[in-house]
């Protein structure tokens, strides 16, 4: 089981030249697509924003992106080498994946207090110690990204998904 298409294709988005985004509702899609920020990018995962400019590495792309800004207006995007950080070739769209599967930034707060019973109840269940439940459910109460979060899903996530809800009716497998 996965988590909801829904949930997937909302953390999808795109960037083109000239559009109107602010830095800052750029820094905030990449943190709700599960996005890391760092001081300089260098892996998929990552993105960093210094002034006018957003940097980012993009799980579907070979080469991190790099949007300059202008009075809230995308002036240039280009990807870049991530040794020299100097811009390689010119694009007119940066196209934006969720970097994890999992981002608890986009679950309903009331589905995250319902979990955290479920989720402490399971981990003295399975012997976990108690300053690891207590860590985990911080991370979970904060909407923080942490690794393994993918192993909790069933507790945090509900309404799970079937990997044929992404398959297009006239699939073949």
């Amino acid at each position: 089981k996965s988590i909801p298409k829904n949930n997937i294709l909302s953390s999808y988005f795109s960037v083109e030249k000239n559009v109107r985004i602010s830095v800052a509702e750029i820094s905030q899609r990449l943190l709700s697509a599960g996005y890391q920020q760092a001081s300089l990018v260098e892996t998929p995962g990552e993105f960093s924003s210094k002034g006018k400019v957003v940097d980012f590495f993009s799980a579907n792309s070979a080469e991190p992106y790099r949007i300059e800004i202008e009075s809230d207006q995308v002036i240039r995007i280009s990807s870049f080498d991530t040794e020299t950080q100097r811009a390689v070739k010119p694009l007119l769209k940066a196209e934006i994946i969720p970097a994890r599967e999992r981002t608890l930034r986009n679950t309903n707060k009331e589905v995250l207090r319902s979990s955290l019973a479920r989720l402490k109840e399971r981990g003295k269940a399975l012997d976990v110690p108690p300053r690891e439940i207590a860590r985990i459910m911080s991370a979970v109460r904060n909407a923080e990204s942490i690794s393994g979060i993918e192993l909790i899903e069933a507790v945090v996530e509900p309404d799970l998904a079937s990997l044929f809800s992404f398959l297009v009716s006239d699939s073949q497998i």
